[in-house]
């Protein structure tokens, strides 16, 4: 029997979001789904480190990931446009083969572990 994906997400898309700033660890995503260079051509704002503000604290964290090669495959990351780089993300998942529903709401579940099928309503 053939492995089925079904993806159901809340939202449409695209969708507004304010952008926001990833980490050096999703290059690793990237790679792995073999989207890194789909990512890189969106023209995102390159970022060379992460900000981290701490609650009650005087001072902001600041990492700067090119003191850390040992660590990073690559030093930088991106400050995406949510709206974006989330429609790269599930139109890669539809490429590949996801049953992407757009607008849905799981309210309920019942005994999914022990059934081989779903039934799902719009």
């Amino acid at each position: 029997m053939d492995t089925r994906y079904l993806l159901l997400e809340k939202e449409r898309f695209p969708r507004f979001h304010i952008g926001e700033g990833l980490l050096p660890a999703n290059w690793d995503i990237w790679d792995a789904l073999d989207n890194t260079s789909e990512i890189e051509a969106e023209g995102f704002v390159v970022k060379q480190g992460i900000n981290f503000a701490l609650f009650n604290a005087p001072q902001d964290v600041v990492f700067l990931t090119g003191e850390f090669p040992q660590y990073f495959k690559r030093p930088w990351v991106y400050h995406v446009e949510r709206a974006r780089h989330d429609q790269i993300l599930i139109s890669y998942a539809r490429r590949n083969g996801v049953d992407v529903r757009e607008g849905w709401i799981v309210k309920d579940k019942e005994e999914i572990e022990k059934s081989d099928s779903l039934n799902l309503r719009e």
